[in-house]
């Protein structure tokens, strides 16, 4: 017996939100904001295109980063991981938040992105992505 389709979709969201850079599909690459940002992109990609859905269906983005330095430094890191960021979303994007931390788990972890999508359902009255 399935689940409700609204805990189906919670679900599909729910995988697509604990999708980071540290992933067979890209692992990390030390010190490199803009790769680590595509992985984990790509790593999102992946993850909603198996729930039915894409990255035009993310409706919040919670984004950690955790960048060394400041000034021209952070300045840097912080318009590669938006120029990457524009390659994959629309503009405007969806809504988001983006958090300055001071570590993650790995070491070399520079973002962390959560991303929480709408998955079409039937009587979804959203266009068509046909």
């Amino acid at each position: 017996m399935g689940m409700p389709p609204s805990f189906q979709d919670f679900s599909a969201c729910r995988r697509a939100a604990v999708i980071h850079s540290f992933t067979e599909w890209g692992g990390i690459a030390p010190g490199d904001i803009a790769r680590q940002t595509r992985n984990t992109f790509e790593s999102i990609r992946r993850v909603l295109a198996e729930a039915g859905a894409d990255i035009r269906d993310i409706v919040k983005l919670n984004t950690y980063y955790q960048i060394k330095g400041e000034g021209e430094t952070l300045r840097r890191s912080w318009e590669e991981m938006t120029r990457v960021r524009m390659e994959y979303l629309a503009d405007p994007g969806p809504v988001g938040t983006a958090v300055r931390v001071t570590g993650f788990a790995y070491e070399d972890l520079l973002i962390e992105i959560e991303a929480i999508a709408s998955v079409a359902g039937q009587g979804d009255d959203r266009p068509s992505r046909g």
